[in-house]
C-alpha cells in the first residue's frame, strides 16, 4: 500500500489510515496478523501526536480530523 507521504500530505497522511476503519482494510487485504501489525503501528504513530490509549483508536478519517489529530 503506497501513502502519500509528499505534499500535500507529508505526516498528515496519516488521516488517510490510522484509525479503525484503516485497520479493518489492512485486515481484509492481508488478513489477521498484519492486522495486529498495523494496529500495533498506528499506536505507536498516535503516541507521537500526544494521544494516549484510554482515548481509544479513531474510528475513521473523519473522527481522526475531529479529534484534532490531522
Amino acid at each position: 500500500m503506497n501513502l502519500p507521504v509528499e505534499p500535500p500530505y507529508g505526516m498528515k497522511h496519516r488521516r488517510l489510515r490510522h484509525h479503525e476503519a484503516g485497520i479493518a482494510e489492512v485486515c481484509r487485504k492481508w488478513g489477521p496478523e498484519a492486522g495486529e501489525a498495523a494496529r500495533l503501528h498506528v499506536i505507536a504513530d498516535l503516541k507521537m501526536d500526544c494521544w494516549s490509549e484510554e482515548q481509544g483508536i479513531p474510528l475513521n478519517e473523519e473522527d481522526y480530523f475531529r479529534r484534532g489529530l490531522y
